[in-house]
């Protein structure tokens, strides 16, 4: 009786062993069947041997194989390089051409082996990275091979895979012709989509940039190329069209160099979007800011040969950095939302989109999820959500900045107005001191020298009279309201004229257009420093100032025949006073400049235009 039971109980244990490795094994193809994921089918061998290994495989014994737990894909994990499965499929349909397509995202190189007969093997064509998208069997990203089973016949197939860095495995499904050809040509529809859509995106950043010259577009330019070429890579398009030998090294493991790079320069995204600088805690800031670095760096080491551990552990933890960036990120949004960023509702709906989403996907390639099978098209598509819907954030941020230039703008230009109107006051008083105290006493002076006929002392003091009377002239503001801004600098030349040796011209042309006081008060004084600054050091003898009424602006031309000096130069670096007269008016009248010299003199053209910007 007890030995009876002890045969019944290991009759049983061989029947469930049996059963635990051969269950699912056999996939059966019928005439509804379009498409269908067959990881869960399929049997893995348990010993990591190479591919020409293949007769140990086809001889071991069912004990050798464990069934595949995953729906979605067949797992080796990070440490087996090479890994071996099997499935059997039964063809019950009335037509016999079928497509196997294996995902390219996680392994190096496939081979695929046919027994037909018992222990008779046929071997396919390899496939890998390594092979043009033109060699291959089918012009494909993926790894798709065409399989022949006639009807009612079971063959037996065998699947070799190898990947030197990374996590490795299949994910593999059994296909008709007619499914494949639609599934390829919607994919590449999708894909085709997401790229023009991520180009265009980052295209749109680098054009703000160009104009706006704010950094926070740059990033995010760069941030929208990361994302594509995240997906170029995991899509298999680099490894399909990219065979230079002298980069084949990179391309191996560019999904990780592009994810390295997309994940540093979205930190650096939220650290510029959500001016991370500006909130209290520092250490947070810095953190991103080193974290930045660090993932854009070890995205550039990559690109060079380094020890194999090393690079296994640069791959191996890059499936692990997408934690620590979601956490840093969701920390910012929230203190921005604290910080009430206009900006960072956008970006947090966009985020949290991408975050739940390349979770499901990241959690199902480390098989702590299953059932996300071998869609993953659909989850291209979540981080160029993300990247649109960013868009809306940063029109408000722009807007909110051109606003807040706009009140720059205008209250610097009210500032201005009141540092001009404080100039001329101050010039006002000194030049009524000059004449009441100065000029009194002189001339009381001059008058003490006639009664007492000393004529070399009243000539010296009539001179000095006459030298002061000019200076109060200069300084004294111009009667704007009586004459126009050409009848001032007529007589501000006439003046020049009678006290030089230099010959002045000056030439009007076009309809007379006034201006309001101050920005021509502004122009005056720009023209007396100018002939004041050619007395001292040009050495010329003709100088010539055309002013011409044009319909948008007034055009300023003066020019002199001295020695060759650089206008543009001083005026941008000099330390005069007078010269950075000349820049802080010429910025308050919003005039745009140009400057040319040679051996024939210097030529300044000013053009002011008669609206301000705003």
């Amino acid at each position: 009786m007890k030995s009876s039971l002890i045969k019944i109980v290991a009759l049983l244990s061989v029947f469930v062993l049996f059963s635990f490795h051969t269950k699912g094994q056999l996939i059966t193809i019928d005439n509804d069947m379009k498409s269908r994921d067959i990881n869960k089918n399929i049997l893995i061998y348990t010993y990591p041997v190479d591919v020409t290994q293949i007769a140990k495989v086809v001889h071991a014994k069912d004990s050798d194989f464990q069934k595949n737990q995953n729906n979605q894909d067949v797992s080796y994990g990070f440490h087996h390089q090479h890994g071996w499965c099997k499935f059997v499929i039964k063809n019950n349909t009335n037509h016999n051409k079928f497509v196997l397509n294996i995902e390219q995202s996680r392994a190096d190189i496939l081979q695929l082996f046919i027994e037909k007969d018992k222990h008779v093997i046929e071997s396919l064509p390899i496939l890998g990275r390594h092979i043009p998208i033109d060699k291959r069997i089918f012009y494909d990203r993926n790894y798709v091979y065409p399989i022949i089973i006639p009807q009612h016949a079971t063959y037996t197939y065998y699947l070799y895979s190898s990947r030197k860095f990374g996590l490795h495995g299949c994910v593999i499904s059994l296909k008709t012709e007619k499914n494949y050809a639609e599934h390829f040509g919607t994919a590449s529809n999708q894909f085709g989509f997401i790229f023009g859509a991520s180009l265009l995106t980052a295209m749109m950043g680098l054009v703000l940039y160009w104009f706006i010259k704010d950094r926070i577009y740059l990033v995010y330019s760069l941030y929208c190329i990361s994302t594509l070429l995240v997906g170029f890579s995991d899509a298999g398009y680099v490894h399909s069209y990219i065979h230079l030998p002298i980069l084949q090294p990179a391309i191996n493991i560019a999904t990780c160099i592009s994810f390295y790079l997309l994940v540093g320069l979205h930190i650096w995204f939220t650290i510029e979007l959500l001016n991370i600088k500006s909130y209290k805690n520092k250490w947070f800031y810095y953190l991103g800011k080193y974290a930045t670095w660090f993932f854009i760096g070890s995205a550039f080491v990559l690109f060079f040969p380094l020890p194999y551990q090393l690079m296994w552990w640069l791959v191996y933890i890059s499936y692990y950095v997408l934690f620590f960036m979601d956490a840093y990120i969701a920390i910012a949004i929230i203190n921005g939302i604290r910080q009430k960023h206009p900006s960072v509702y956008f970006y947090m709906v966009g985020f949290f989109l991408t975050l739940i989403l390349f979770t499901i996907l990241v959690l199902a390639n480390l098989n702590v999820i299953d059932e996300v099978n071998n869609n993953v098209e659909l989850f291209y598509f979540t981080p160029l959500v993300e990247v649109i819907v960013v868009v809306f954030g940063l029109v408000i941020r722009f807007s909110d900045s051109v606003q807040e230039k706009f009140i720059f703008q205008k209250k610097l230009y009210e500032t201005q107005q009141q540092i001009i109107t404080l100039q001329e006051d101050e010039r006002t008083r000194i030049a009524r001191d000059l004449h009441d105290d100065v000029g009194n006493s002189l001339a009381a002076l001059k008058t003490k020298f006639i009664y007492e006929h000393r004529v070399n002392d009243t000539l010296k003091t009539q001179q000095i009279i006459d030298d002061l009377r000019s200076i109060t002239h200069n300084i004294m503001p111009a009667n704007f309201q009586e004459f126009s801004l050409e009848k001032m600098l007529e007589t501000l030349i006439n003046r020049f004229q009678n006290h030089s040796k230099i010959l002045f011209e000056f030439i009007v042309a076009g309809e007379l257009m006034r201006l309001d006081y101050n920005r021509e008060l502004a122009i005056y004084r720009i023209v007396n420093e100018l002939i004041t600054n050619t007395l001292k050091h040009s050495d010329c003898k003709n100088v010539t100032l055309q002013m011409i009424y044009q319909p948008d602006s007034i055009v300023l031309s003066f020019e002199d025949d001295g020695q060759p000096f650089s206008l543009t130069a001083p005026i941008l670096t000099s330390n005069k006073i007078g010269i950075k007269s000349i820049l802080a008016r010429l910025d308050f009248i919003q005039a745009n400049f140009s400057t040319t010299s040679d051996n024939n003199g210097n030529i300044l053209i000013i053009d002011i235009p008669y609206k301000l910007h705003e």
